[in-house]
């Protein structure tokens, strides 16, 4: 019902607004083609349709008239995106993967001189638990570095047996050093929990 009719005979608004006056002058006057794309909200979503103006010559190759292509670039424009995001996240990875090498070594560091302050205290001590708390976070921020570099490619997970209430013990007194006294952690945790696979 569309083929051959102009935008007027269709009674669509001109050209969709796809084609300015200074642009229908320029294809007239150069016989330039002319490419603009627009998007447009339908109720499936949003559509994305790329507009080509082109001279049509008669037989003396004189211009007398243009014609409007359009084509639906949606999907194209989509995967374009897509592809976009997929370089930005592998970028991401490469910076994470360098920013976690080095955080790794820094931990090292810092591991051993705790493990030497702790071998040096007594158990009964004061300082003791606190060194020993010291460890205890430091490694975990280890296995997170680990987790960094395995997503970025540059180590490997560690498949290991794992006790959840064990975890989330351990983390909550990581948790209550650095909240506030007025925050109160209260833990509901079922008992005789199944031990799980994971990377810890």
């Amino acid at each position: 019902e569309v083929v051959g009719k102009t935008w007027r005979e269709l009674k669509l608004p001109e050209a969709f607004g796809v084609l300015s006056d200074q642009d229908r002058v320029t294809v007239l006057q150069t016989g330039q083609p002319i490419s603009r794309e627009f998007k447009y909200n339908v109720p499936y979503g949003e559509l994305e349709i790329e507009f080509v103006t082109n001279p049509v010559l008669n037989i003396k190759g004189e211009i007398v008239s243009f014609v409007i292509t359009a084509r639906d670039i949606t999907e194209r424009r989509q995967t374009i995106r897509a592809m976009h995001r997929a370089q930005k996240m592998e970028s991401l990875g490469v910076l994470a993967g360098g920013i976690a090498h080095d955080f790794n070594n820094l931990l090292v560091a810092m591991l051993s001189q705790a493990s030497l302050a702790q071998v040096h205290l007594d158990e009964s001590q004061p300082a003791y638990e606190h060194v020993s708390k010291m460890v205890q976070a430091a490694e975990q921020a280890a296995t997170l570095t680990r987790q960094l570099l395995a997503y970025s490619g540059g180590g490997q997970f560690t498949i290991q047996p794992l006790h959840l209430n064990k975890l989330i013990d351990e983390s909550v007194e990581l948790l209550r050093v650095a909240l506030p006294k007025q925050v109160e952690l209260q833990l509901d945790l079922a008992a005789d929990l199944p031990h799980i696979d994971a990377d810890v």
